[in-house]
């Protein structure tokens, strides 16, 4: 027992966790009411979780950085499962919720910025509703929509205009 409790030492000194376990669950096996292995037991799958939860928050930060953040998003969410209340996996998802939502909020004003250059002001108007309904005080798409709802109106007085010409 005692040289399977030295050799699991050993291993875990190397970072041999799983193998360090085996030889600590061999002693077990051998002498069930063995304290130091036990105990060694205990400290083995606290840092084996440790090691998984670091494992998989680093997965999530990766695959952040090659914006994968759908991937990044279950990853920090299998973490959480882990470690449930983990401020540290929290606080990832809602950094990914956040870039995820400047990203969308991007996209939606270059697309209405199109728009309005081709004087589609419906789509515009479109565009910068969906940045609103993301955030609903980002001052750009306030007043972007304003100003396209209203060349929308005047559009449609005109187009009115051109169409009944007798009126």
């Amino acid at each position: 027992v005692e040289a399977l409790i030295e050799e699991a030492r050993d291993l875990r000194a190397t970072l041999a966790l799983e193998s360090a376990m085996q030889r600590v669950e061999e002693a077990i096996v051998l002498d069930g009411a063995h304290v130091a292995a036990r105990t060694l037991a205990s400290d083995l799958r606290a840092q084996i979780a440790d090691r998984t939860f670091n494992r998989i928050m680093s997965e999530g930060f990766s695959a952040l950085q090659s914006e994968n953040p759908d991937s990044a998003i279950a990853a920090f969410e299998r973490a959480l499962a882990m470690r449930p209340g983990s401020s540290q996996a929290q606080e990832a998802i809602i950094q990914t919720q956040d870039q995820i939502a400047v990203a969308q909020i991007t996209a939606n004003r270059v697309a209405a910025e199109a728009f309005q250059e081709q004087e589609r002001w419906a789509d515009a108007v479109q565009e910068y509703e969906a940045a609103l309904a993301i955030d609903a005080n980002i001052i750009f798409a306030v007043q972007g929509k304003d100003y396209a709802t209203k060349r929308q109106q005047l559009d449609q007085l005109l187009q009115n205009a051109l169409d009944q010409p007798e009126r």
